[in-house]
């Protein structure tokens, strides 16, 4: 007996049709598919005990063990796959089939499992099950996967179809934020054949933050300046006057990596001698004045400018901001990610304080001035840190295909969910300023600020996820008998910010929306 509705026919040679998705009387003509060239191709054989083609409607003498195993919701683990005892699981019935490569007739029903479709074992879903096991011409069973892809299939090499299901992907979750209804590699064989096959939603993106800056420890900033003692008498056998005791003070030390601030200098030695030519007038003479490591000869007549503070570090390149779309895999969408900026570089040590000028006032005979010690200059500051960036939005794809081009949807529906929103991106954290530079003295110069920390380049945010109904790469799928392809909405990409950091405006421009598109070629 046969029943008119929808189911394909598979001819001996391997040639498949189909007819329209409303059951049909007899004598009511049949709209038969375009042969897909696929199935032209020389295919391995098949075990000899294999069941003969599918053929449409498959009649009452083919619902048997001889042809295929059977699965019901209320089938068990321990189940052999007949009528009597089905299977609960549609998973563990196309492991049962693959050896003689049988077909499986599920009853409607619904059943929480992702599928791996194995070649040459059809599916055959939307049987009604109780006294007896028959086809219905507008049931469907309902696979809900708890996992993404919901279908998967690989090296389709003998015709195999996939009909009278209704298929759901979950949503993206933090394990895999893209869903998946199909994904097909080298599928050229497969025909899918009065189903709906739907992708959930994708997961949004992780926003980047910006952490922890670096601080610097107590020694950042310089010491401070000291009066200088003269550890000689004040008049020699020799003439000659000694050098005061007293060291500047030390120079300001980073902790993370920003320059060391320079030493105070001495505070140097004037002696009161007559000018040149001159009995009776006298002026300050400079004899020496040490800084550092240096040993300095000064002009009285030329006061010092204040000692300079250190450079500011340079600031960190930016990071990028994510795409409409990240990359398709045979594993299922690689997300479209922002990049990380660039951290500060550390400021420059500012200089030791020197002496500012040569004494002044009245001259007497034969006096000494010692100016006091210079004080320490502060170290350079931290650079800011880059923070991370923020991650692009899970993808949702009703169908994937990857050399599969001779695959057909046949009376099928697609649909894509909503792309995952893309996540913000950051400024990473402040910088630090320079050490102070230490107290000055009576005499002394004036230390120098260590220079700030440079700023971080922001790091970008991520693309929203796409939404595609169908993805292929490689050469297209057929679509008959009304099959179609409708996407949903791309995510939101990570909008734009701004801040101001240490007085200067930063903009960290946005990213794109997800792709958007009911069919999309997509090229590795």
């Amino acid at each position: 007996m046969r029943r008119g509705r929808y189911w394909m026919v598979l001819v001996a040679v391997g040639v498949v049709g189909t007819v329209g998705c409303s059951s049909f009387s007899p004598g009511e003509s049949e709209t038969v598919a375009p042969t897909p060239d696929a199935s032209s191709e020389q295919q391995p054989p098949l075990p000899t005990d294999a069941p003969p083609p599918v053929v449409s409607p498959p009649g009452d003498d083919e619902l048997t063990e001889s042809y295929g195993v059977f699965v019901a919701p209320s089938g068990t683990a321990d189940g052999d796959g007949s009528r009597a005892r089905p299977l609960g699981s549609i998973a563990a019935a196309i492991e049962k089939a693959k050896p003689q490569a049988k077909r499986v007739y599920v009853c409607t029903g619904i059943y929480k499992e992702a599928l791996v479709l194995a070649n040459a074992v059809t599916l055959i879903g939307g049987l009604e099950c109780g006294a007896t096991w028959k086809l219905t011409s507008t049931g469907r069973s309902q696979i809900e996967a708890p996992t993404s892809p919901a279908l998967r299939a690989n090296d389709i090499t003998n015709d195999t179809s996939f009909m009278g299901f209704t298929v759901t992907a979950p949503n993206g979750t933090q394990a895999n934020p893209s869903s998946f209804g199909l994904i097909a590699h080298d599928a050229k064989h497969l025909r899918i054949v009065s189903s709906t096959i739907r992708a959930g939603n994708g997961l949004a993106g992780v926003a980047g933050t910006g952490g922890a800056g670096l601080a610097e420890g107590a020694t950042a900033n310089g010491g401070s300046g000291t009066s200088s003692i003269d550890p000689y008498p004040a008049s020699r056998l020799d003439g000659i006057k000694g050098y005061p005791s007293c060291a500047g003070g030390a120079g300001g030390v980073s902790t993370c990596g920003g320059g060391t601030g320079g030493r105070g200098g001495s505070g140097g030695v004037f002696h009161c001698v007559l000018d040149p030519g001159s009995t009776t007038a006298r002026s300050w003479a400079v004899q020496q004045h040490r800084a550092g490591l240096k040993t300095y000869t000064l002009d009285p007549t030329a006061p010092q400018v204040p000692t300079n503070a250190g450079s500011n570090g340079g600031d960190g390149a930016n990071g990028t901001t994510g795409s409409e779309m990240g990359a398709l895999t045979e594993d299922g969408y690689t997300t479209s990610d922002g990049t990380k900026g660039g951290d500060g570089g550390p400021g420059g040590g500012g200089a030791g304080g020197l002496q500012v000028a040569a004494p002044t006032g009245v001259c007497s005979d034969d006096t000494i001035s010692k100016p006091g010690c210079g004080p320490g200059g502060g170290a350079g500051g931290c650079g800011a840190l880059a923070g991370l960036a923020g991650t692009g939005g899970g993808a949702s794809v009703g169908a994937s295909l990857f050399d599969s081009d001779g695959l057909v949807f046949d009376a099928v529906e697609l649909y894509g969910g909503t792309g995952g929103n893309g996540g913000m991106g950051s400024f990473g954290t402040l910088p630090t300023l320079g050490g102070a530079p230490g107290s000055t003295v009576t005499g002394s110069g004036v230390g120098g600020q260590g220079g700030r920390g440079g700023l971080a380049g922001w790091s970008g945010g991520g693309g929203g996820g796409p939404s595609l109904g169908l993805a292929h790469v490689g050469g297209a799928p057929s679509l008959v008998n009304g099959a179609s392809a409708k996407a949903g909405k791309g995510g939101i990409g990570a909008p734009p910010l701004q801040t101001s950091i240490v007085g200067q405006i930063q903009s960290l421009p946005g990213a794109p929306d997800g792709k958007t598109a009911d069919v999309f070629p997509w090229t590795r």
